[in-house]
């Protein structure tokens, strides 16, 4: 799998933050971070990544947008662009599944560098039917963050859980996302171990990138 990705941000008047934890960057590669928007930030980010099946190579380009409710609540959206390469016959391109879903941080403690956040998305059946699924589904998640000197650990957890019969609902998958990063001078380079269980399969994997931050104090 390949995956990149980039995002901007968009602060209103006045922000008002909580004191908390220090961003470090705005996004990682995989996973969400523990940092809350603040009031009225609107940050909108996007990437690329591509799989290979075994008997057709997809290509995600999702469209990101995140806004801060307060210092510590915000609400998500998300749209996916998506390809489908098959080995054979046509392709098709088209919008999958869109996610909606709200965040809290409880904590943010600067002075510990400890911070909690919770929330959970709502995936919709796909707009485009060729490159998703007709199905709903509700994604709970939980993000732990810990300062440790100049490396920050952020760990990301998520649950993923369907429909099944009779409208009982089932747990179809979940995702697992540690990450370490800090800074060097302007960049922050990230290491991150990612493990995945998606309709009865498990999958792995290891992510490296550094991180741009211009005009950066630590």
């Amino acid at each position: 799998a390949l995956t990149a990705g980039a995002s901007a941000v968009a602060t209103g008047e006045p922000p008002s933050r909580d004191p908390g934890v220090e961003p470090l960057v705005e996004e990682l590669f995989a996973g969400d971070l523990v940092y809350p928007q603040e009031h009225l930030e609107l940050q909108v980010s996007s990437g690329i990544s591509a799989v290979r099946g075994d008997d057709a190579d997809v290509i995600t380009v999702p469209v990101r947008a995140e806004l801060g409710l307060t210092d510590r609540l915000q609400i998500e959206a998300e749209l996916p662009l998506r390809g489908r390469l098959p080995e054979a016959g046509s392709g098709a391109v088209g919008i999958a599944n869109p996610e909606v879903g709200l965040a809290y941080t409880p904590f943010s403690l600067r002075e510990v560098g400890f911070a909690a956040t919770a929330g959970v998305s709502v995936e919709l059946p796909a707009l485009s039917s060729d490159v998703g699924e007709d199905t709903t589904a509700l994604g709970p998640f939980v993000v732990l963050y810990q300062r440790l000197g100049p490396v920050a650990l952020n760990g990301f957890l998520e649950l993923e859980i369907e429909p099944g019969e009779e409208d009982v609902r089932r747990l179809d998958g979940a995702e697992a996302v540690l990450s370490a990063f800090g800074p060097v001078g302007p960049l922050v380079p990230s290491f991150q171990l990612a493990l995945v269980r998606e309709e009865g399969e498990s999958g792995a994997a290891v992510i490296g990138g550094v991180h741009l931050h211009p005009g950066g104090s630590w």
